[in-house]
């Protein structure tokens, strides 16, 4: 028999009106996406691009695009418009990558060498009357100028597979065009091969070089036979330093930034094989991945105890190379010095804002007889650039203490003259006095024009406008322990700020080499 207090509580929930039906959602209106392209954004809409690409979603796939662009600070749209218009190329997009990349000139916006090339290359391979004989010849200029670059090749094969159907004989040509035109180390995915080679034996690798084999085809399968092919089709190729430099890169393109310091530490430690420059462009690249916020990739990775700092980093490139060239009769320039290395090292350093090291890698140039060339004034402008207008995306008139009006302060003998950011820092590098210089105009940096002078250009001009951005600097971020600031001049803080960077970066007993011509 049910209880009294059931029937009561039963009375009262019948004695309740009915609950009216739920009301349809409000539809929202449609919103566009707004972006902040830092490192960890891009990723993410990069992400999101390729997902939709490969969904065939074409209108939302443009929509990101324009939004992506559209919303973007005009400090970050270098970042992007590069990151974009590379994305582009690989989803064979090449109309749209082609109208970014116009739009991204109409801004006056410095791409970079290797898109101007990649750009170039597609304009060459799309046109049909062009013929082969020209186009290779193009391609080997090419790959010459992107020779340290390991990855342009693929790149740009994808982007002739693309434009027209070329013969199996044509890509053929063009492997052997960049079998030319590049080093005997240079490393080639086997993918991307299209001449067939015997691969090489995995038992003549002996010590310390199988265990590393064995590492590379079990983390790293693709470039592990990329590893067998190259070492089997080039002559005069030393394996084990081949086989170190790919370890290192598969680590650093799995964002495994901490096995690449530390297998360098014992390789070094060892002396297990010999370091060249493609070895330090992989330790620049991963210091440079490492200084970056924490993403999706590189959460798990913990910092490693053996990282060393770029400073330091630099003073073991030059004791390498110093020690290259004991015992030669003929000083040659070294295998770890090249312009690549020292435009990597600088990136690095701009990326930090360590100014007095970025003035001591690019007196590095002329002491070792090495060629400064238009990508590295096109770095450290653009760099410039980017950081004024990040100080000007608020304001259009910064206050007077802030870095860009401290920087932008002309001398006294080249006043403003109001022609453009880029034109008043270049005004920053030329001399007081009536002497001429080689210095590159401003349509070479933008990309209008290509114009290379023998020897490169003169890396006093910007080594001036590098000491402004050193005298714009905060004095506590110079790292000088002084107690008495105001006793000291400017020009002084800038002597002193270098001096702390070149005792930190050149080793005493060591001489930068200097490259003396061979005798015949």
């Amino acid at each position: 028999m049910p209880q009294v207090g059931h029937w009561a509580s039963l009375r009262r929930r019948l004695a309740r009106p009915p609950r009216p039906p739920p009301s349809p959602p409000r539809p929202r209106p449609p919103t566009t996406p707004k972006y902040q392209p830092w490192a960890r954004e891009r990723n993410i809409i990069y992400t999101t691009l390729t997902r939709l690409a490969v969904q065939g979603r074409t209108d939302e796939f443009h929509n990101h695009i324009q939004a992506a662009v559209r919303d973007c600070k005009p400090s970050e749209r270098h970042a992007l418009y590069d990151s974009m218009i590379g994305m582009l190329l690989k989803v064979k997009d090449l109309v749209g990558a082609s109208m970014l990349y116009a739009r991204m000139r109409g801004e006056g916006i410095i791409p970079s060498s290797r898109l101007l090339d990649q750009m170039h290359a597609l304009h060459v391979t799309s046109n049909s009357q062009t013929p082969e004989v020209e186009l290779l010849r193009t391609l080997e200029d090419i790959f010459r100028r992107h020779a340290s670059d390991e990855d342009f090749y693929g790149d740009l094969t994808r982007i002739l597979r693309n434009t027209r159907i070329f013969s199996s004989k044509f890509l053929a040509a063009v492997a052997n065009a960049h079998t030319r035109a590049t080093r005997p180390d240079t490393q080639v995915l086997a993918n991307d091969r299209d001449v067939c080679v015997s691969p090489l034996e995995q038992s003549s690798l002996r010590g310390w070089a199988a265990e590393a084999f064995d590492i590379l085809q079990k983390d790293d399968p693709a470039r592990a036979a990329a590893f067998k092919v190259i070492a089997a089709s080039r002559t005069r190729l030393n394996v084990k330093q081949l086989l170190g430099n790919m370890l290192l890169k598969s680590y650093y393109t799995r964002f495994r930034h901490d096995l690449v310091f530390n297998t360098y530490r014992h390789l070094k430690k060892a002396r297990l094989f010999p370091q060249n420059d493609r070895t330090f462009i992989t330790l620049f690249n991963a210091l440079h991945l490492a200084s970056l916020p924490r993403s999706f990739r590189s959460r798990k990775v913990r910092p490693s105890p053996f990282t060393p700092s770029p400073r330091g980093l630099f003073r073991d490139m030059l004791e390498i190379s110093e020690r290259q060239l004991k015992g030669r009769r003929i000083r040659r320039p070294p295998n770890v010095l090249s312009p690549t290395t020292l435009h990597k090292a600088i990136k690095l350093f701009l990326h930090r804002h360590d100014y007095p090291a970025v003035y001591v890698a690019l007196r590095t140039f002329p002491t070792c007889s090495l060629p400064l060339g238009t990508p590295i004034y096109r770095t450290v402008v653009t760099h410039l650039i980017k950081r004024a207008q990040r100080e000007t995306d608020t304001s259009e008139n910064p206050h007077v203490g802030s870095w860009t009006r401290r920087f932008l302060g002309n001398p006294a003998h080249m006043p403003n003259q109001g022609v453009g950011l880029l034109q008043d820092i270049l005004l920053l590098g030329f001399p007081a006095e009536d002497k001429a210089v080689a210095m590159p105009p401003v349509p070479v940096l933008v990309g209008l024009e290509e114009m290379e002078v023998n020897g490169g250009w003169d890396a006093a001009p910007l080594c001036r406008i590098v000491k402004h951005a050193i005298a714009a600097t905060e004095r506590s971020a110079l790292g000088l322990d002084l107690d008495d600031w105001e006793t000291y001049t400017p020009t002084r803080i800038v002597s002193m700020a270098i001096t702390k960077a070149k005792a930190e970066m050149v080793p005493k007993p060591v001489k930068l080499p200097v490259q003396s011509r061979s005798r015949s």
